[in-house]
C-alpha cells in the first residue's frame, strides 16, 4: 500500500514540478490530481502484469525489465485514460443526444483527441522525476521481492512421478 501511495505521490510531484510555469494554480492542481490518480491505479496493475509475464526462476534482470515495461505502460495508459475521461466530461455539454450516431462519433473523436493531446503535452510531465522514479521502483521491485509464482503443471508432474532407474 505504501509503495502504491509513493508511486502516486511521485507521479503527482513530477507533474507539479514540470508545470511550475503555469499561471493558474487551479488547473495545475487538476493536472497533478490526474497524474496522481493514474499512478495510484498503475502500480498494482503493473505488479499484476509483471507477475503474469514472469516465470518461476526468473533472473533479477528479467524481473527489472518486466516491471519497468509494465509500470511504464500502465502508468501512461491509466493516466491518459483518466485524462481522456476528464476531457470528455468537459466537452460533453456540446455533444449530441446520448447514444445517437453523432454522439458515438463525438465520443470516439473526442477521446482520440484527448489521447493525442496527452501524448504530445502530458508525457513530458513525467520527465525528469518520473523517469528517475520508474528506474528506482523497477530496481526496488527486482531486488527486494522474490515472486512466488505457481509451478507449471509440467513441473508438478515431474515432481510427482517416480524416478526412472
Amino acid at each position: 500500500m505504501m509503495a502504491t501511495l509513493s508511486w502516486a505521490a511521485l507521479c503527482g510531484l513530477s507533474a507539479w514540478t514540470s508545470l511550475s510555469h503555469w499561471q493558474t494554480e487551479e488547473l495545475r492542481q487538476v493536472v497533478v490530481v490526474i497524474f496522481s490518480a493514474g499512478g495510484l491505479v498503475a502500480l498494482p496493475a503493473a505488479c499484476a502484469g509483471a507477475w503474469l509475464v514472469l516465470r518461476r526462476g526468473s533472473s533479477k534482470s528479467q524481473q527489472f525489465a518486466a516491471f519497468f515495461v509494465c509500470l511504464t505502460v500502465m502508468t501512461i495508459g491509466t493516466t491518459s485514460l483518466i485524462f481522456a475521461l476528464v476531457y470528455r466530461s468537459y466537452y460533453a455539454a456540446w455533444h449530441a443526444d446520448t447514444f445517437s450516431y453523432v454522439w458515438f462519433l463525438q465520443l470516439i473523436f473526442t477521446t482520440a483527441s484527448a489521447l493525442y493531446q496527452f501524448a504530445t503535452t502530458g508525457l513530458r510531465c513525467y520527465f525528469p522525476w518520473g523517469f528517475v522514479g520508474l528506474f528506482a521502483f523497477s530496481l526496488w521491485f527486482a531486488w527486494c521481492f522474490t515472486l512466488s509464482l505457481p509451478a507449471s503443471s509440467a513441473t508438478r508432474q515431474r515432481n510427482i512421478s517416480p524416478k526412472a532407474g
